[in-house]
């Protein structure tokens, strides 16, 4: 299925539950849900005008993810992410976005429209960082990255992804990291959209797990494992291939 004919896709059906579980990962990714953060069911069922049954569903399938613990007798709260957390994640998702990017950058190869998607979002990215937004360009740099998962077109790739994006961003929202390397972040991005143009999975795949893998570490003040090192290793010239920019 082309990008164009995803735009067509009509919305697959939740149940009740399923959609105030998508509320509350959006409230915590945003930071409205902060990490350590007291969940009190009637209110949070008051403000998304639903029953304590739906909610509660919602909060169970959550903690399943690991977005929120319960404490008995005391109620459930946004978990904490550790650096440790966030170092083991890194890995996690510098193989899954480097295996979407492999596929993706196949379809660059034949489908122009993939190209035009992240190049559109490439350049919501500079005007975030234009705008000196830190909040913002956040958001748009997730979006890229989810947009990338979306292309390779592989549903358990981007749940599992996804369940680890948020823990990440959760992490995130207590560090000035975007206020500090915007303008690395948009360099960064601008590598990951060409190395996909390539139309060369290699390439492509090494790109997002060096970028990814090194960017982190560097972000910690902390030198990449050894067991992650060959992670990092640039990524070699990509094969001349016949893309759909030609």
């Amino acid at each position: 299925m082309s990008a164009h004919d995803q735009k067509w896709d009509l919305p697959q059906q939740q149940s009740l539950p399923q959609l105030v579980e998508a509320r509350i990962v959006s409230a915590i990714r945003a930071g409205d849900l902060k990490a350590g953060e007291r969940i009190v069911e009637t209110q949070l069922a008051k403000r998304l005008s639903v029953s304590r049954g739906p909610l509660r569903e919602a909060l169970k399938s959550l903690e399943a993810n690991g977005l929120v613990f319960t404490i008995r007798g005391k109620g459930t709260y946004v978990a904490e992410v550790s650096q440790d957390d966030f170092v083991r994640m890194t890995g996690i998702r510098a193989v899954l976005e480097g295996f979407a990017a492999r596929l993706v950058a196949a379809r660059c190869r034949h489908e122009p429209e993939v190209i035009a998607l992240l190049e559109r979002s490439l350049a919501d990215l500079e005007r975030a960082e234009a705008s000196h937004d830190a909040a913002a360009l956040r958001d748009v740099d997730w979006e890229f990255h989810e947009l990338v998962c979306t292309l390779a077109d592989n549903d358990l790739l981007h749940t599992t992804w996804h369940s680890i994006s948020s823990l990440v961003r959760l992490y995130q929202q207590g560090n000035a990291n975007y206020e500090v390397r915007s303008g690395s972040v948009v360099h960064h991005h601008h590598e990951f959209v060409e190395a996909l143009k390539s139309g060369d999975p290699d390439f492509a795949e090494q790109t997002f797990r060096s970028i990814i893998t090194d960017t982190t570490f560097r972000s910690l003040g902390q030198t990449v494992p050894e067991a992650m090192t060959s992670m990092t290793v640039p990524p070699r010239a990509p094969k001349k291939t016949k893309s759909a920019t030609k």
